[in-house]
């Protein structure tokens, strides 16, 4: 056993016992301190006191040394050296404690002194990170850190932020999850956000790039980048400022863009276009784009970007606009039908071309015809779901499919994606796809199919 032990006669106790002065806590730390195996005991203990709230439990070890069990036998007064698991509970080392030299302290005192700082229980201990999150948080609500104090209205983000906090939904969890994995990191992003919430460029009704934006508000143009905690925030906060709800026509991509476009944001000005022939349109001074115009009268098409979109009020065409997917039948039907109002969206529509079809829907009917494939019919299916009755199917004949069924075999993955197709008119021809395995594409009907007038 070992050969120091503490001694297990209380001072003044027994017949004729010489008086002993009461142990210091730094005797009874040092003593501890010297036999590493009770650092081992006490952290174990601290845990479960913790989570009790009260000093209880038990801790058990498997792969104790003979030298630590040694150790251990000192202050217990016990044998654990043929003992291959070692328990130790609290009433073990309150008896212990009872019986010592130290037994005028208390364990809590002594785990406190030991790792110098208190013990706190863990309803205690969750308690106090409440009031600490929620502090954290209220510093933004109450304006001392959104740099709103004093004003008498809640800026649009203390309005979000008091919504998530208080209902939950989308926005939630990031905050909650950044709170406790860098609540700096989160400071200067809520306070980035709370300053945007109040100067964003719709509140002018004009339109800036995201870039831009950020090097206004913060000085930097990468802090609302969608790899920052700032970004990620500043598009929770859109997205909910906006009222936007998921729509199924949109790619990741161009939902992130539609979220910053309806806040006058754009991700990028140039790249994200729809490219149009005999549309005329009207800008929100009331005044007609004269550039838009210029390529109606010239009969050439034009690309318009999503910025120059941006600044219409209102488009028009022919009482029949057609939309197609393909820019080579695009290009052929402008040629064929110089009269016409036409619009290629190029695959899957990208947010400028349903901004400008979102225009031209009210002073016209939409005519839609693309690729007869499993992503063709997804996308016609979104787009009727969008439009509804402003917008038809254009030559979506069965026959047209089996006349110009191509050799390109579809395989089960993209087959699959004939299950999501549900719209009346395009299950024909689904079930046809799905029997032949092959597509179908819109430059082979352009012989029999898409008559215009």
């Amino acid at each position: 056993m070992d050969e120091e032990r503490a001694d297990t006669v209380r001072p003044g106790a027994g017949s004729g016992a010489a008086h002993k002065e009461a142990p210091c806590m730094e005797e009874c730390l040092d003593y501890f301190r010297k036999r590493p195996v009770y650092g081992k005991v006490f952290a174990k203990i601290r845990e479960k006191t913790v989570g009790l709230g009260h000093f209880g439990g038990k801790v058990i070890f498997t792969s104790l040394t003979q030298q630590e069990k040694e150790e251990l036998e000192g202050f217990f007064q016990k044998s654990f050296r043929n003992q291959k698991t070692v328990t130790i509970s609290a009433a073990l080392m309150q008896k212990a404690l009872d019986t010592s030299r130290f037994s005028s302290l208390h364990w809590e005192a002594i785990l406190e002194a030991y790792f110098g700082e208190p013990l706190v229980g863990k309803q205690e201990l969750m308690r106090r990170k409440s009031e600490e999150q929620t502090l954290f948080f209220r510093q933004f609500l109450d304006g001392e850190e959104a740099e709103t104090d004093g004003k008498d209205t809640q800026s649009p983000g203390q309005l979000w932020l008091r919504r998530v906090l208080e209902e939950g939904g989308a926005g939630a969890g990031l905050l909650l999850t950044q709170y406790r994995e860098n609540r700096e990191q989160l400071r200067t992003a809520l306070r980035m956000v709370m300053r945007a919430s109040e100067q964003l460029p719709v509140f002018r009704r004009t339109l800036e790039t995201l870039p831009v934006f950020a090097a206004r508000i913060t000085g930097n143009p990468h802090d609302f980048d969608a790899d920052r905690v700032s970004g990620r925030l500043l598009e929770t906060f859109l997205a909910d400022y906006g009222g936007c709800q998921r729509e199924p026509e949109y790619s990741e991509s161009e939902w992130k863009s539609r979220i910053l476009y309806q806040a006058g944001l754009l991700r990028d000005e140039l790249s994200n276009d729809t490219m149009v022939y005999g549309i005329q349109a009207e800008r929100r001074d009331g005044t007609l784009h004269e550039g838009i115009c210029g390529f109606y009268r010239m009969k050439e098409p034009v690309v318009c970007t999503l910025r120059t979109l941006g600044a219409l009020e209102r488009a028009w065409g022919a009482p029949n606009v057609y939309v197609v997917e393909n820019p080579a039948v695009f290009s052929e039907l402008m040629h064929r039908y110089p009269q016409s109002s036409l619009v290629c969206t190029n695959g899957q529509p990208r947010l400028a071309s349903l901004v400008l079809l979102d225009l031209l829907k009210t002073s016209g009917t939409l005519w839609y015809a693309g690729d007869f494939d499993p992503e063709g019919l997804l996308i016609a299916q979104n787009l009727k779901r969008r439009y509804g009755d402003a917008l038809k199917f254009w030559d979506y004949q069965p026959s047209y499919y089996q006349k110009a069924v191509s050799e390109v075999e579809l395989g089960d993955k993209r087959l699959r994606m004939l299950e999501h197709v549900t719209e009346p008119e395009l299950l024909p021809i689904a079930e046809l796809m799905r029997c032949s395995r092959r597509a179908a594409y819109q430059e082979a009907m352009l012989e029999w199919a898409y008559r215009i007038g």
